[in-house]
């Protein structure tokens, strides 16, 4: 069972909060929903711990976006990354749209 007050835990939540654009007790019923869909059982964090630990922890960039196309979150063994519209496509093979 994880715990629900992991670092890990806490900034998975807050990303997808930001990815989704969702208010902290939508974001903590999300995460409810999935752990319930997958079979997991694990505590999930609570709106109250989200808002009080979001404030010590490094999330990945949100820079402001002008355009409302498509966000990608990306995650992998270093952690996890929001990009723009086309922006991972640039990161990834290192050229400009």
């Amino acid at each position: 069972m994880i715990s629900r007050n992991t670092d890990l835990a806490i900034a998975l939540c807050l990303t997808l909060r930001v990815v989704y654009g969702l208010a902290l007790r939508q974001t903590q019923g999300l995460m409810r929903s999935v752990a319930a869909l997958m079979g997991f059982d694990i505590a999930v964090p609570d709106f109250s711990t989200l808002s009080r630990r979001s404030k010590g922890l490094a999330l990945p960039s949100t820079k402001c976006r002008t355009t409302s196309g498509p966000v990608h979150l990306v995650v992998d063994s270093t952690g996890s990354k929001v990009f723009g519209e086309g922006e991972w496509l640039e990161n990834k093979h290192k050229t400009k749209a």
